[in-house]
């Protein structure tokens, strides 16, 4: 495609494109999508070295050095919840009667694992701070701000705020069929970028983070963390706040079963397809040996334009 392609033709390509690709991930009855398959809808998969900046091209994590001037504030640690969030046991298989484990009972220990790792990740991303600002943890000191996500069972009005994220939460969130068990979208981010005068700007940067109850594999892409990244394309697309917008990068923070997850990044190229980059699969199953740091830094990033 040549670069003299208006914005305007490019978002006509890229809704074309999204559509059609949540139409086909829409039939699909499979938790795990081969590269090949997604080449026929125009994406395309890529391995990328997180701890390379110059392959964490959108997405740049927080440094790992400014990483190490944080610490849990002692304040929190006095709160039941915030403790439960934090404490961590090593992953066990379920247990069941007869010592089978049926796939149904697979994918539910699955999503719970996937839920505490999150829930541990956030308790961090949380309560970290520097010792002499104890009042100003990592979540605070970053520009990321939460996207409200609405509840598969409400449909509020659109006109409540013009520039609001869209009522349909469609692809972000897959509850649990005969099937199987589905994925949840537990937060989604953008980001705020403080300007010296004026009210911040609002970059079209989205962070999600993906809870599944699946077994990843790093021969293919998860159908729930695929899903959630057409959703989060085609909903910028509606936002009128972007309405002159064609560049949408998503990163996914993905945690499924057994115990494990891999940090995504995706964006529509002008050539036309999507290009997803997913790093190795990491193990969160022993808590000492767990990449928690790594994907703190990530939650923690600074994103950036790369536009061919």
């Amino acid at each position: 495609m040549a670069r003299g392609i208006n914005n305007e033709e490019l978002r006509a390509q890229f809704r074309l494109a999204v559509c059609r690709l949540m139409n086909q991930l829409r039939t699909f009855s499979s938790y795990i999508l081969k590269v090949d398959e997604l080449q026929s809808v125009g994406v395309y998969v890529s391995e990328f070295d997180p701890f390379d900046l110059n392959e964490a091209i959108i997405f740049q994590p927080f440094p790992e050095q400014e990483l190490l001037e944080y610490n849990v504030d002692e304040v929190l640690l006095q709160d039941e919840e915030v403790l439960r969030r934090l404490e961590l046991l090593d992953w066990t298989p379920p247990e069941t009667a007869n010592g089978v484990i049926s796939r149904r009972e697979e994918e539910l220990d699955a999503m719970k694992s996937s839920e505490r790792i999150f829930e541990h990740l956030e308790a961090m991303y949380s309560c970290l701070s520097k010792s002499y600002e104890p009042k100003n943890p990592l979540s605070m000191a970053r520009n990321w701000t939460d996207i409200p996500i609405p509840h598969p069972k409400y449909n509020w009005p659109p006109e409540l705020d013009i520039n609001s994220w869209p009522r349909e939460s469609g692809l972000l969130n897959h509850g649990p069929t005969a099937e199987h068990v589905g994925w949840r979208c537990e937060q989604a981010a953008e980001w705020k970028e403080n300007l010296r005068r004026g009210e911040p700007r609002i970059q079209p940067h989205v962070r999600l983070i993906v809870v599944n109850g699946a077994t990843g594999t790093p021969n293919g892409v998860l159908l729930g963390e695929l899903g959630p990244i057409a959703q989060v394309i085609y909903n910028r697309l509606n936002q009128p706040r972007f309405e002159h917008e064609s560049y949408f990068p998503v990163l996914v923070i993905s945690l499924f079963g057994p115990r494990h997850g891999r940090i995504l990044q995706a964006v529509y190229r002008r050539s036309g397809y999507m290009e997803l980059r997913t790093t190795q699969v990491y193990d969160f199953t022993k808590t000492n040996d767990a990449p928690f740091d790594l994907f703190l830094r990530y939650l923690a990033s600074n994103p950036r334009r790369d536009e061919d």
